[in-house]
């Protein structure tokens, strides 16, 4: 999507590139600033700091032209109108000094809608060109007992999207970033999430890192839950499903964890008796 005004059509979440391009007859002779970009309902980020810089001829004249990006994404069905954005550019005058001015870039309006009808304001869902999930499991010790620790870390990376859009799968057990949550079962310590934005070369990626520690509380089998979250594939024009499979353990008795676990069966035993 250029600054020249017109109108396009875009996913919720999904990944929408601002260029703006500036240009002179002579030579850029300082730093370009680019305002600040606000609009309702819209992340805005200018992720890629750095103009590509390139000449074109014209009727024997040569310009000299700065092309910089500013990242849009649409948090939710509707219509957008990017204002008119100041930059500030210096450049050469005729007489060989510099000049400063601010100009102003044109509107631009877009839209964004659900991609999918299997897909809600409230699904636990993003939109990427690209995306993978992965999974590591850690315990303490190789045989578990009772107070043993078991770290549980998941990895969502995704491309053409943005770190805080990835889904936070474990919140809905912990109840979020540094939260602790418990269960018979186990308590849940929830680490502080680690989220990654970068760019090279117009490549963006993204990374979201979560972890929960369980500190075993009961012997027996313990199984953890799978997590199951959607990701619009912008690429094919699809809706992805990614599953991230549980995993059971068997935590070894010690007698104080035997006799809590046991106590209401032998307690209805001698009751009964």
């Amino acid at each position: 999507m250029g600054d020249e005004g017109e109108k396009a059509a875009f996913s919720v979440n999904e990944q929408v590139i601002l260029s703006i391009d500036v240009s002179t007859p002579r030579w850029f002779t300082g730093g370009t600033r680019i305002g600040r970009v606000d609009i309702p309902n819209v992340i805005a980020k200018q992720r890629n700091q750095l103009a590509t810089n390139y000449t074109t001829r014209d009727q024997g004249q040569t310009w000299s032209h700065q092309r910089w990006e500013i990242t849009l994404y649409p948090q939710q069905s509707g219509q957008f109108t990017i204002p008119p954005i100041a930059v500030n550019v210096q450049v050469s005058g005729e007489d060989g000094q510099s000049v400063r001015g601010t100009v102003q870039t044109a509107p631009v309006t877009f839209d964004a809608r659900l991609p999918s009808a299997l897909l809600t304001q409230e699904s636990i869902w993003f939109t990427a060109s690209e995306a993978d999930v992965s999974q590591t499991w850690q315990s303490s010790t190789e045989t578990l007992h009772v107070g043993d620790a078991v770290t549980r870390t998941i990895t969502i990376t995704a491309k053409d999207s943005l770190s805080v859009l990835l889904p936070d799968l474990m919140a809905a057990e912990t109840g979020g970033d540094h939260a602790v949550a418990s269960s018979r079962d186990y308590q849940a310590y929830a680490q502080p999430h680690q989220l990654s934005d970068t760019q090279t070369r117009g490549d963006y990626q993204s990374r979201r890192t979560e972890q929960t520690i369980y500190i075993l509380q009961m012997g027996g089998d313990i199984q953890f839950p799978d997590y199951t979250f959607y990701w619009w594939d912008t690429q094919h024009q699809t809706l992805q499903t990614e599953t991230v499979v549980g995993k059971s353990f068997h935590i070894a008795h010690t007698w104080r964890s035997w006799l809590a676990y046991y106590w209401p069966m032998l307690a209805s035993v001698i009751i009964s008796c």
